[in-house]
């Protein structure tokens, strides 16, 4: 079962978005306007800023009524109804899959407005609207209260705070754990030794995962100065319990590196990509990919994307333009096609290195287009697991009460045709293990993308 991504730095939120603006004016037929636009650079069509993100949102029990219908004025009722009919219609016009994922769309919308004209409170109207998207069930539609889009803001902006431990983690549904993918320096977490690749088993004293599949990652979050108890496993190691103290956490993820290799000759470097959002990621993948040149050239350079859920559209230009250049497939929607025009911004010797990009079933969206077109255009190798195979590109709408709809509008395309969507990509070399069955140090996909990189006269793999 894939994991489900679950970034610590956002409160049961897993995605990118773009900065919100004022609610554009309703068309007659109320169908809603994206609320961001793309920065009109020569790399791709102009048009509303696009996401590439897998939702990757926990699985929500929700009420098939209001609890409260005889207490909502006929006020909120009307702006209930407004904010429906926006949303019903632009996933009706606009909705990549024509047919909806076999979901009778017009049967929804008599369902959800019988239940609005009954009386919704905000909340119960909210957990209606995130229920009608994810009946989609396309891994990338969601829809978010206005608090939830206030931290989408904030997490783009890299203004998030927060009290917490200072980790990205997943959950792992059938193992009913929560991994561990990174650990902020200088954070609670890694002041009590907490690593890469450690699982989560409990968290006071209880279940961190449900037997239902929900996950109750939301705990760890809380006020600065309180305590918690977490019952952790490292990779071949029984089971301890940690106790660590909350504190306040800069949530903004970042793109880090390093080198494997500094042997003349054999220079090799590291870059993990976190996800595609957000922008810091644009920033500190430059500047991590500079630190890496500033020595030299490198003789092969290694890219992490085994948990990359995705993000905008202008990072993933962004990061494709250190590697390669030219026309590499096209985004199509139900009546547009936008080309993946990507304009070369190398850095060092990045267009000529060779590449090995490390995928694993959490490489979702606009990660798995990165991994993909860079594989097609013959500039890199991929090292893992097969890929998510959630290719769809999102647009953001804003509603009048400060909430958000991500609408999957396109999905992509390559060069030679191939459907990435639900099959995922193959890689070169398949790797199946999970997170949690090795560590830093014996990183099996690390090693062969290192066998993969060898200068020819010092490689081991037999060749024929």
């Amino acid at each position: 079962m894939r994991p489900i991504r679950l970034l610590l730095t956002l409160l049961l939120l897993l995605t990118a978005c773009a900065p919100r603006t004022p609610q554009p004016t309703r068309s007659a037929t109320l169908a809603a306007s994206p609320s961001t636009t793309l920065d009109t650079s020569p790399t791709i069509d102009p048009s509303p800023t696009p996401i590439g993100v897998a939702s990757a949102l926990p699985t929500l029990a929700i009420a098939s009524t209001s609890s409260t219908p005889s207490t909502v004025d006929a006020d909120t009722t009307a702006r209930h109804r407004r904010i429906f009919e926006q949303l019903w219609n632009t996933l009706n016009t606009q909705y990549v899959y024509p047919d909806f994922n076999g979901v009778d769309w017009a049967a929804a919308y008599i369902e959800f407005k019988a239940r609005i004209d009954g009386g919704l409170s905000d909340e119960d109207f909210w957990r209606d609207m995130t229920e009608m998207i994810e009946r989609l069930d396309d891994g990338h539609s969601f829809f978010l209260t206005p608090s939830k889009a206030r931290e989408q803001d904030d997490q783009l902006q890299g203004n998030l705070t927060y009290g917490g431990i200072g980790i990205d983690a997943g959950a792992q549904e059938d193992k009913q754990q929560v991994v561990i993918y990174s650990v902020f320096p200088g954070s609670p977490a890694e002041e009590a030794g907490l690593r890469a690749h450690d699982a989560i088993l409990a968290i006071d004293g209880g279940p961190i995962v449900n037997p239902d599949g929900t996950n109750n990652l939301d705990q760890i979050r809380g006020r600065p100065g309180t305590p918690i108890v977490l019952t952790l496993r490292s990779p071949g190691e029984a089971p301890r319990e940690v106790t660590l103290l909350r504190r306040s956490i800069d949530g903004t993820l970042r793109a880090t590196g390093r080198l494997l290799s500094e042997t003349p000759g054999n220079r090799i470097g590291y870059i993990l990509i976190p996800n595609l959002w957000g922008a810091a990621i644009e920033s500190s993948a430059r500047q991590t990919l500079a630190a890496l040149m500033a020595e030299g050239q490198l003789d092969g350079l290694m890219i992490d994307m085994r948990f990359n859920s995705g993000g905008l559209s202008t990072n993933l230009l962004t990061l494709l333009s250190f590697f390669t250049s030219g026309q590499h497939g096209e985004f199509v929607g139900r009546d547009n096609v936008r080309v993946l025009v990507v304009t070369p911004d190398p850095i060092g010797n990045s267009q000529d290195v060779p590449l090995i990009i490390l995928v694993s079933d959490a490489s979702v969206s606009y990660a798995e287009v990165f991994s993909g077109v860079l594989r097609e255009a013959g500039r890199a190798r991929l090292v893992g697991m097969i890929t998510a195979g959630n290719i769809e590109t999102n647009y953001g709408y804003d509603f009048e009460d400060g909430s958000r709809a991500w609408i999957a509008r396109e999905t992509f395309v390559p060069p030679s045709g191939a459907n990435w969507e639900d099959a995922g990509i193959v890689p070169d070399i398949t790797i199946d293990l999970a997170w949690d069955e090795f560590t830093e140090e014996n990183d099996p996909y690390i090693a062969a993308a290192l066998e993969l990189l060898a200068p020819p006269a010092a490689a081991t793999r037999p060749t024929h």
